[in-house]
């Protein structure tokens, strides 16, 4: 499982090389969906050594990157973990909420039952 910073970078590198090719990025375009502070290269490293990128090379601050196989499917993978993830938590809401209106229409219902028995 990637951290929040590697995740990021590695969407910069899917989103900025669709086809799969190699694509060369400056460090300028990369801080900028980082945050602050990030060592942009470290952290392309860290991605190249989890054969998720190929890095050509790293000089300067411009770098030659493409994105594996593994790369894309990961980053399709945590999209549609966070997708269900979202959808669970509306179902629960939605399952809460009934369930409480179920309950007080059915509490209103005896008692109003047992006020006209009694």
């Amino acid at each position: 499982m990637l951290d929040e910073i590697s995740a990021a970078a590695l969407a910069a590198v899917n989103d900025a090389c669709p086809g799969g090719g190699f694509k060369i990025l400056e460090e300028e375009d990369l801080a900028r969906l980082l945050p602050a502070g990030t060592d942009t290269e470290a952290t392309l490293l860290r991605l190249a050594e989890e054969h998720l990128i190929e890095l050509r090379y790293a000089e300067g601050g411009t770098y030659c990157v493409r994105t594996m196989p593994e790369g894309r499917d990961y980053a399709e993978r945590r999209l549609r973990e966070q997708t269900e993830r979202r959808i669970l938590s509306r179902a629960a809401l939605s399952s809460a909420f009934w369930g409480a209106f179920a309950g007080g229409l059915l509490a209103a219902l005896l008692t109003g039952l047992a006020g006209l028995l009694l």
